[in-house]
């Protein structure tokens, strides 16, 4: 299951497979639904679900950098 959001994610930030960094999506992956699951956002297989943890995991992915 991880390894479809993983590729979700990287699909969804249209990110070269070369450069893109599984572990680093794996950890805001997990921390999205870790987030969600805090605000009673319950885990399933929804598109609306899926594409809520694509918008976070992606934004904190593409925003990792200390400013």
């Amino acid at each position: 299951m991880m390894e479809d959001r993983i590729a979700s994610l990287r699909d969804y930030l249209r990110a070269d497979p070369d450069t893109f960094q599984r572990e680093v999506a794996e950890g805001c992956l997990k921390a999205a639904m870790a987030y969600l699951d805090n605000a009673d956002v319950k885990e399933s297989d929804s598109d609306e679900y899926a594409l809520c943890l694509n918008m976070l995991a992606g934004h904190w992915y593409l925003n990792r950098g200390v400013s």
